[in-house]
Order: C-alpha cells, then sequence, then structure tokens
C-alpha cells in the first residue's frame, strides 16, 4: 500500500515515517494544539498502514483517556481521511 504524507505527496522509497514521532505532537499537544481524537485518527490511519506502534497507542487512547463518542468520532475521521487519499486530513 502507498503511504502518502499528510499534504498528499508520497513519501521516498514508498514508506511513511514512524508514528509516534509524528502523530504523537497531537496526542501530547508539543507542536499542535493537544487533539486527542485528531492523534487517535493518525494512529488508526497509521496502523492500516502496518505500523504496530500505532495499534498499540490506539489500545492505550481507548483504554485511557477517550470516550467512546471521541472513538467513533476519530474512527469516522479517519475513514474519511483514507477514502480521501489523506488529502484535506
Amino acid at each position: 500500500m502507498l503511504r502518502l504524507r499528510k499534504n498528499g505527496d508520497r513519501w521516498p522509497n514508498r514508506v511513511a515515517p514512524e508514528p509516534n514521532t509524528i502523530l504523537g505532537y497531537y496526542e501530547y499537544g508539543k507542536g499542535a494544539a493537544r487533539d486527542v481524537t485528531r492523534a487517535y485518527m493518525w494512529y488508526n490511519t497509521a496502523s492500516a498502514n502496518g505500523f504496530n506502534s500505532a495499534s498499540k497507542r490506539l489500545d492505550l487512547l481507548e483504554k485511557t483517556i477517550m470516550t467512546q463518542k471521541q472513538v467513533k468520532k476519530a474512527q469516522s475521521l479517519a475513514k474519511r481521511c483514507i477514502a480521501k487519499h489523506y488529502k484535506g486530513c
């Protein structure tokens, strides 16, 4: 599967960077406003692309700080993001 940057450009050699280095920004509020729903969305898309560490973060967010409403919203956002090929996410 082709892995894309947030803006839709291809990563060199078809490999995206480790999600915890970028997506953790939303989870922890470093470099971006803290938004666990958006963090979950990006971890979800990374997990769909085979990043096992992202799957672990999804589980942790679900079990510790997110409500079911937040999880459902994040899952919906992830589906739309993937369907749009990561453009405008």
